[in-house]
């Protein structure tokens, strides 16, 4: 991948173009319901970070210059090889990460700069790997479901004091809450196949693809589940996050609704920290079309 990532003024060649336009609404839905989880995680993708100079992102985010969030025209890294629309979604949300890092930074708050770097990099990770998402045929739906409920009680009952609905088997669970695991599923088995190499994966088409994928897929669902759901114990928490969804919503979004696809993962992140869906309201209203996410993120929440 990064021999495709690193010629990053290329012109696109027809297969990337039509990957791109396969981003439909539903799908970059369920795309931004796995990077929910994987945005705040501790997912080690130390083999994708250095892949090349194009997602070598300073960690004081000084490549945003003079600006708040930089200044609209500086270029950033790993994302100019994005065309149109997507392309500047992705730079939005990586723009507020930046402001993010300079903001905790000055309040010397070493949890907060590390979690807005941390995001800063998995926009970039996105945009690398966002050509073939759209291309990618993943498992059995309730096939999925049942693994990232497996390895949820697998988390869940290695805590000290589990909830009862935490240790809730597939079958015992409401569809609602069987739906968010199938969406969780489906979108960590995309980014597994857009983030691993083709050689590993090979055709989707071929059956023993799948046997590949979910061996991959297993994997990073479980550093998901395991490391990133608890990562408030590291001292990551709500006011890291609150601060950020002050940010998106003093900011005027009317000529820029797209990006709250994109930002769906705030959403999540803000459930999955302990924080009400009352408090997620701001965000949640700012773009009807993240409907879908809003309400797989109030599932979650109840079920977990």
């Amino acid at each position: 991948m990064s021999e495709q990532n690193g010629d990053a003024g290329a012109a696109k060649s027809p297969d990337e173009k039509h990957a791109v336009r396969m981003q439909s609404s539903e799908g970059r839905d369920k795309y931004a319901l796995a990077a929910a989880l994987a945005k705040i995680g501790a997912i080690n993708r130390d083999c994708c970070v250095e892949q090349g100079p194009e997602i070598a992102i300073p960690a004081d985010g000084s490549s945003c210059v003079d600006g708040d969030a930089g200044q609209p025209d500086d270029p950033i890294l790993g994302l100019e090889a994005v065309p149109g629309e997507l392309g500047a979604q992705l730079e939005i949300l990586w723009r507020i990460c930046a402001r993010g890092v300079r903001y905790f930074a000055e309040k010397q708050d070493s949890h907060g700069t590390d979690l807005f770097q941390h995001m800063q990099h998995e926009v970039v990770l996105l945009a690398s790997s966002v050509k073939t998402a759209g291309a990618v045929t993943v498992a059995d739906r309730d096939t999925l479901g049942r693994e990232v409920r497996r390895i949820w009680i697998e988390w869940a009952m290695e805590q000290p004091n589990p909830k009862s609905s935490w240790l809730l088997p597939w079958e015992d669970l409401p569809e609602s809450g069987r739906e968010v695991d199938r969406r969780i599923g489906e979108g960590i088995a995309a980014i597994t196949a857009a983030a691993a190499p083709s050689a590993q994966l090979a055709d989707p088409s071929d059956p023993s693809w799948i046997d590949r994928a979910s061996v991959c897929g297993r994997q990073i669902a479980s550093e998901i589940l395991r490391d990133a759901l608890p990562v408030r114990g590291d001292g990551v928490g709500k006011n890291h996050l609150r601060w950020m969804a002050d940010q998106l919503a003093d900011r005027k979004l009317d000529s820029e609704t797209k990006a709250c696809r994109w930002l769906g993962y705030l959403q999540g992140s803000l459930v999955t920290q302990g924080l009400s869906t009352l408090e997620c309201e701001k965000l949640r209203n700012l773009d009807s079309s993240a409907g879908a996410i809003a309400l797989a993120r109030e599932d979650l929440a109840e079920t977990r």
